[in-house]
């Protein structure tokens, strides 16, 4: 990376560099108006740059498909060792510099999505990339997600943890699709993993593991004739509170998902899709309705 090129990009930006180690700024970039200011050290060992940036509202509705549009085609499996398998190679850069980059937004908004406030964090330091997105405000509840890779050698590992907290989906389902009724506090933690030296290896050795639960679930009354057990689904709220919960686990041997919903201390249905290698998959949806005591 050339000193040159940065400052050069931060002035085209709207951020120039004054001095040649600090700027003052806004810029006009993807819908959005955003002021801040830029820092770039020249001295040490490496450059680092540091960016601090805030905007009012992000509409990313202009960049959505229109209605009725053809979806794209879907990308062809990767195949290692041919032209079209990336590898990780370009990821030892990381080690040549350092940076970190923080947005904050009062809003995020996509069609009829309104999320916000939202903070960005993404660093670059030591060979090691981290980003943490904080959305502190998702359909009454709140969003997490951090990221990371280190860069270098053969195998370059990589994360990822997404986490929600007390987000009703009877608000998500109004908003995006039209669908009424539903209600509750839904939050849960869902944890990927991997690492290879090419994006084929990258998807063939993912891992994948999380867990929700929605508390206080309200579920139309319609919807007790899919289930397994339509009278327990169908049982007054003097019966308890209703609960859905789940977990999943995705490896390269094995992939599991599993599903409850019962309403006081009665299990409205409970649901298994469990998938070995080879493409052998078997699905339960198990009929109960049982009660403790």
């Amino acid at each position: 990376m050339k000193a040159e090129a940065v400052k050069a990009a931060l002035t085209r930006a709207g951020l120039p560099i004054h001095k040649e180690e600090s700027g003052v700024g806004s810029a006009a970039t993807i819908g959005v108006a955003l002021d801040g200011r830029a820092d770039l050290a020249l001295g040490g060992d490496k450059p680092a740059l540091h960016l601090r940036l805030a905007g009012d509202r992000l509409d990313l509705t202009p960049y959505l498909a229109a209605p009725g549009a053809a979806d794209p085609p879907a990308p062809a499996p990767l195949s290692a060792g041919k032209p079209d398998d990336p590898d990780m190679a370009g990821s030892a850069a990381l080690a040549d510099f350092d940076a970190s980059i923080e947005l904050k937004l009062n809003a995020i908004t996509a069609d009829k999505i309104v999320v916000g406030p939202t903070q960005l964090m993404a660093t670059v330091a030591d060979g090691a990339a981290t980003v943490d997105l904080d959305i502190a405000e998702v359909y009454g509840g709140s969003v997490k997600l951090t990221a990371g890779l280190r860069g270098g050698g053969a195998d370059v590992p990589i994360n990822g943890r997404l986490a929600f907290e007390a987000i009703d989906p009877g608000t998500v389902l109004r908003t995006m699709f039209g669908v009424e009724g539903f209600g509750g506090a839904a939050s849960g933690e869902f944890r990927v993993a991997s690492s290879g030296g090419k994006l084929s290896e990258l998807q063939r050795r993912l891992e994948a593991n999380g867990q929700f639960a929605i508390e206080n679930a309200e579920v139309p009354p319609q919807f007790a004739l899919l289930t397994a057990n339509p009278l327990a689904a169908a049982k007054g709220a003097e019966e308890g509170p209703s609960r859905i919960s789940g977990v999943l686990l995705y490896g390269r041997d094995s992939r599991r998902a599993d599903m409850q919903w019962q309403r006081g201390d009665d299990i409205v249905a409970e649901f298994s899709l469990f998938e070995k290698k080879k493409n052998k998959r078997e699905t339960r949806l198990k009929r109960t309705n049982q009660r403790d005591g």
